[in-house]
Parts: structure tokens; C-alpha cells; sequence
């Protein structure tokens, strides 16, 4: 079981309400889950994360899913967006703003920055039973803002999560609880988890990793950043590979993209 979770942070260099967007595209991260519903058949969910200065979000969105021990792959599925409600209505607006900002993000037509969260869901029922299920998004094309990886705009954004499914094994992959989307003061010590849990009681274990172009496929990060240290910062980049925490102190305007394989 394994999944992974991309999110990007903009390290901003005053406290004042005087952004700098990020143009250009709308993909600030993603991340896949799946709820097993029995039968080999498991409800897939995208969790996708727009930047409401760019380009309007998918209305749907495509998965792909293969499996190289069983010789599988092609197969494709289109997760719709998941029916809303009055009280969590879908697409909705996570725009890391104070309440009395909201009014005025760019989700609404002003000028300071806005985020929404769409999800896109659906049953998959998988053909066989294999312990190398990929189940994986991908989206062109990341945004030319990005401090931290070498020439992003000509990469795609891409996310995974690994199902096994042999063995009767009816399993649920851990979901995130934080939004992957925080807006960051230079200078001040930040505190971030993505919450990860999982309703099966499995342990869980954190990596950093570098963000992906597609499967297996690495994006170059500029200058000395690796994904355990994946920003300018004053005193390093701390990261708990037991608890997913992370502890920074950002130095500085900066986009900067980090990927986590729990």
C-alpha cells in the first residue's frame, strides 16, 4: 500500500496580503485514494487542487491503472466530479485566506490568491488479482513559476497510489486530512503534516520524493534541491520519516514543489 501526494508551496516574503500568483497553469497538487468496497471492485477518489488564477479544472478526470505481474495495462477509467452538497459543496474553495479575505481571492474575481479543491470519484472494478496495482493521474502541464524544479512548464504533474488486491486482501489506502496547499511567511518558523491516516489501523511510513513526470520518471530539481531539502531555507529542511512532519524556516519568494510517498 502505498500512495503518493504532491503539493506546492509558495514561500511568500512579507505577511501583508501582497501576493505574488503563480500564472500560467492551474495544477497546485493532487493526490489518489481508494476505499475498498469488496469483489475486487474499490471506490477511486482524486483529490485535485486548483489555483484559481490559472485555467478552469478538468470536468472529469482519467486514471489510468496497469499491473506488470499480471501483463496488464491500458486500462482506463473517467472519474466524474463527485456529487456536492449544501454543506461541503464540490468544487470548494480552500483558499489559504482569512475569513474576512475570502471575498476578494481570485476565485471570486479579486486579486489575492485563490484555491479550490475538486474531487472526482468512481467505482473500478479490477480484472484480476495482482500485488502490483498502479493506479495513477496524470495532467499537463506543471506551472513555469517554479523556483525549484528545472524547467517545469515542459513537465507534467503526476501522482500514484499502489493497490494489492491478491489473497482475498480487501485493503484501504491512507487519505490525507490537511490541505497540501499552504501559502508560506519567509523567516518564520512553518510546522506542516499532511495528516495522513488509515481506517484499517496499518502503520504508516514517510518518504520524500522527488515529483514525477510519469512513472518512474524523476523531474531534475534546480540547483543543490533534492526532496529532503526542496527549498531555500535559513537553518535546513527538516523531515520525520516516522510522523510525515516537516519544520522549515523559508528564506525568501519562492514556488517550490515536493512530493511525499507514504
Amino acid at each position: 500500500m502505498k500512495t503518493f501526494r504532491l503539493g506546492l508551496f509558495l514561500m511568500m516574503s512579507s505577511l501583508c496580503l501582497n501576493f505574488e500568483n503563480a500564472q500560467a497553469s492551474h495544477a497546485m497538487g493532487a493526490d489518489i485514494s481508494y476505499q475498498c468496497l469488496g469483489g475486487d471492485s474499490f471506490l477511486i477518489t482524486l483529490n485535485f487542487y486548483r489555483d484559481c488564477f490559472g485555467i478552469d479544472a478538468p470536468t472529469d478526470a482519467t486514471i489510468d491503472i496497469s499491473s506488470v505481474s499480471c501483463g496488464i495495462s491500458g486500462l482506463s477509467f473517467t472519474l466524474p466530479l463527485a456529487p456536492g452538497s449544501v454543506t461541503d459543496p464540490n468544487p470548494r474553495e480552500v483558499s489559504p485566506l482569512c475569513p474576512a479575505q475570502l471575498p476578494f481571492s481570485t476565485c471570486n474575481g479579486g486579486s489575492y490568491p485563490g484555491v479550490e479543491q475538486y474531487i472526482y470519484e468512481a467505482v473500478v472494478h479490477l480484472p484480476s488479482q495482482c500485488n502490483d496495482w498502479i493506479v495513477s493521474y496524470t495532467l499537463c502541464c506543471r506551472n513555469d513559476q517554479i523556483t525549484n524544479l528545472s524547467t517545469p512548464g515542459s513537465y507534467d504533474l503526476y501522482v500514484e497510489a499502489v493497490l494489492k488486491n491478491t489473497s482475498g486482501l480487501c485493503n484501504n489506502s491512507p487519505i490525507f486530512t490537511s490541505l497540501p496547499v499552504p501559502y508560506v511567511c519567509a523567516n518564520q518558523e512553518f510546522n506542516y503534516n499532511h495528516g495522513a491516516i488509515d481506517v484499517d489501523g496499518d502503520s504508516l511510513v514517510y518518504s520524500c520524493v522527488c515529483p514525477l513526470d510519469g512513472p518512474g520518471i524523476c523531474i531534475p530539481y534546480t540547483s543543490s534541491f533534492t526532496p529532503c531539502d526542496p527549498m531555500n531555507t535559513v537553518s535546513g529542511f527538516v523531515f520525520d520519516p516516522i510522523t510525515g512532519q516537516m519544520t522549515f524556516i523559508p528564506s525568501g519568494t519562492q514556488v517550490a514543489v515536493m512530493a511525499v510517498l507514504v
